[in-house]
């Protein structure tokens, strides 16, 4: 990956990706959790752009550690860099729960004859083995509950570290300007 892009450091533009859309990725994925007509219709299609956003994270970490490694050292970038690291986990974790969520409820629905599934959900349920058109084992229920209130923590939670990071970086940025006025 290049250092620069457009002459400014690439984790500068990178970052600009996780915190804008992975905050979104999170409010949408609240809506798969919650609101079973979002997550039929629009499910699969926020599974796959959050699994595209989230690609941008270890981008942005790798980019940052990067630029960090340039710079002198300082106990800000030393609070971003930490900072950043836990919203690469915290983003595996909130993908992993989206996936479990989507796929409880996929396997459930394309078990049952009578629904009518979106056409993504189709396109996915004739490319899985024919036992997911099976019917569910009972486990799927008790699981599915527990997913989906996992994913509305992790969404949370992705909140809570895209903020941190952002205010850490912006510090660690900023801090050398004690005349800045607020």
């Amino acid at each position: 990956m290049p250092e620069n892009l457009f002459g400014l450091p690439t984790h500068v533009l990178l970052q600009h990706v996780v915190v804008v859309l992975l905050p979104l990725a999170a409010i949408a994925s609240t809506l798969v959790a919650l609101w079973a007509w979002y997550r039929h219709h629009f499910g699969v299609a926020t599974l796959v752009a959050t699994f595209l956003i989230t690609l941008a994270v270890p981008l942005t970490t790798q980019s940052g550690e990067s630029l960090a490694s340039r710079l002198p050292d300082s106990q800000a970038i030393a609070e971003h860099v930490a900072a950043g690291n836990r919203v690469l986990w915290v983003a595996a974790l909130f993908g992993l729960c989206l996936f479990a969520v989507v796929a409880l409820d996929l396997r459930r629905r394309a078990a049952e004859e009578e629904v009518a599934l979106a056409p993504e959900e189709a396109w996915v349920v004739r490319h899985l083995p024919a036992s997911w058109r099976a019917e569910a084992p009972g486990w799927t229920s008790p699981a599915m509950i527990l997913a989906r209130v996992l994913l509305v923590v992790a969404a949370v939670l992705v909140f809570l570290v895209v903020i941190q990071a952002g205010h850490t970086g912006a510090h660690a940025v900023w801090s050398d300007y004690p005349n800045l006025q607020p």
